[in-house]
């Protein structure tokens, strides 16, 4: 009887600005979000409902979110350069239940239900700038950043094959040290995380037409962790301290072949941070993971063409991932993390139109999206779908695995742990996940003008073409692409400007597209689908002053 993916929103934002003289400004700005949600709707590939959008699950969804922000922006207007100061506080609270076998006790054999996942963080941000006042030969910007992070998450997972052990809503508070029969996963982990930036960044304009810029920036990471992992079979603690440094840089030059048309290219490094899994007892998942890196190169044109009516832009680019981020399985059941894969390349064309009117009433506009890549470097891991022919669906009866890692013997049996491995696959060669090789719109709007004011009716067509869900690129992996329509209509009233009037319609012939697809790599491996929204239509009262 659940509404999956109903929605409770609210949001509060606010700002003040200080001002005493023409060279000093203060902004004060807060934000506060709120969301109580019955979870996400993801459908079972097994689900016995034909119907996408109706769920045969039996546990509860629930998604509670809150989140507050505050902004401290200071500006200092000197006689040779512009000071800034960014200050912020944010601290989030996020709590949710999840039927994470996405099914029932009858249609699976078992079940593997999350009956709690908290997390709480509060993060303190600072970043100091000097900037070059503008109109002069050299702009330059330098600048630092600082990070302190605190968070804590709590776990408890609960799963089996035993009907007269139930999935409970609740759990004792030594539920991570119980050792209780149907605990598949329990954990309580403190994080400390501290970043540290300085950067420059200079544009040096060669000529009217012609500039270089160049920038680069030193960012240093550490992390802490503290974290108590159990389950009915063990128990264990994981204290562990890291950290890295990286350099990221960006070169890019750009000339005017005319007032209208621009040309570029651009090289530059950008990173994701690495960290620590917080997970205990594994056999293959690294206690540490590396930071992401991604070389992008990009050369491309922005034009104006036909007395400024059609603008043009095409872009071609080409990015090498080092040690791409992922979720790993591991042959220890429920146990995952994240790992890496050494090199990952991607490179493509997007190109993007936008026609209007001389007389402002037409408007015609156009995206479209072509990229390919793969696995550059032999790289080998374990597949979830293999794991699961070995192990047995860990939810169901713990003993329906094969050879060494039948009956328990997934569970600290070193032999099943060595059959696992032995089934490990090289994924050099294939394609990169979430990557669509064509995607694009395309939408055109119309202005009719009345004695009642103007009306601009809109439509709109979206593809996203078929993609990986994993870097296995098994047919379980194959997610289709979908085409969808959307409309719209505005109203502007002639006798009062700061009124709007709009009509929203998405997704009109109600599309059952494929959002994403996630194969559980922790133990259940069950697979399942989100669904993009269903048709909706919306309006909104707009009034400015």
């Amino acid at each position: 009887g659940q509404k999956l993916d109903d929605l409770h929103d609210a949001s509060l934002k606010g700002a003040v600005l200080f001002q005493p003289t023409d060279t000093f400004k203060a902004t004060l700005s807060g934000t506060y979000y709120t969301a109580d949600q019955n979870g996400d709707a993801q459908k079972n590939i097994i689900d016995p409902a034909t119907d996408p959008r109706h769920l045969n699950q039996d546990y509860w969804g629930e998604f509670q979110l809150e989140n507050k922000l505050i902004n401290l922006n200071l500006d200092w207007e000197l006689p040779y350069f512009n000071v800034k100061s960014v200050s912020g506080y944010q601290t989030v609270s996020h709590s949710q239940m999840t039927d994470s076998d996405r099914s029932t006790f009858a249609t699976v054999g078992g079940y593997d239900h999350i009956a709690a996942w908290k997390t709480n963080t509060d993060t303190y941000t600072q970043e100091f700038d000097i900037i070059s006042k503008p109109g002069g030969k050299l702009d330059w910007v330098l600048g630092a950043f600082g990070l302190y992070s605190t968070s804590n998450q709590f776990v408890v997972e609960y799963g089996g094959g035993f009907a007269q052990i139930p999935p409970p809503r609740t759990y004792p508070d030594n539920i991570i040290s119980s050792f209780a029969p149907n605990l598949n996963y329990g954990n309580n982990s403190d994080g400390i995380r501290r970043s540290y930036a300085l950067f420059g960044q200079a544009t040096y304009h060669v000529t009217d037409d012609f500039r270089i810029t160049a920038g680069a920036r030193w960012n240093k990471d550490s992390y802490k962790l503290d974290s108590l992992t159990g389950s009915a079979f063990a128990l264990g603690r994981t204290v562990a301290t890291s950290g890295d440094e990286n350099p990221t840089w960006r070169l890019v030059a750009e000339y005017d072949l005319t007032a209208d048309n621009n040309i570029y290219a651009s090289v530059s490094r950008g990173y994701k941070p690495g960290g620590l899994n917080g997970t205990n007892g594994q056999v293959l998942i690294p206690l540490e993971f590396k930071a992401e890196t991604n070389d992008a190169i990009e050369i491309g044109s922005k034009n104006w063409l036909f007395d400024r009516t059609l603008r043009l832009n095409v872009a071609a680019f080409y990015y090498k991932h080092k040690n791409f981020q992922f979720i790993e399985t591991d042959p220890v059941p429920f146990v995952s993390g994240i790992d890496n894969v050494p090199e990952i390349e991607n490179y493509g064309l997007e190109i993007e139109a936008n026609y209007t009117s001389p007389d402002k009433k037409l408007n015609i506009g156009g995206t479209l999206s072509l990229q390919t890549g793969e696995v550059s470097k032999a790289f080998t891991t374990l597949d979830s779908t293999i794991v699961q022919q070995l192990e047995g669906t860990a939810i169901a009866s713990f003993g329906n695995g094969v050879g060494p890692c039948a009956f328990f013997g997934s569970y600290g049996n070193p032999a099943c742990f060595a059959a696992v491995l032995a089934s490990a696959k090289d994924v050099k060669g294939n394609s990169p996940p979430a990557a669509p090789e064509v995607s694009g719109s395309i939408n055109a709007s119309y202005r009719i003008d009345s004695s009642l004011g103007s009306f601009t009716p809109r439509v709109e067509i979206v593809h996203r073409g078929e993609q990986w869900a994993r870097i296995f690129n098994e047919s379980v992996d194959h997610v289709k692409s979908y085409t969808i329509v959307n409309a719209g209509l505005v109203f502007l009233p002639s006798n009062n400007d700061n009124f709007s009037f709009t009509l929203t319609g998405t997704n009109l012939f109600d599309k059952d597209g494929v959002n994403s697809r996630f194969i559980d790599p922790y133990g259940t491996f069950q697979i399942s689908d989100q669904y993009i929204p269903p048709r909706q239509v919306m309006a909104t009262v707009a009034f400015k002053y």
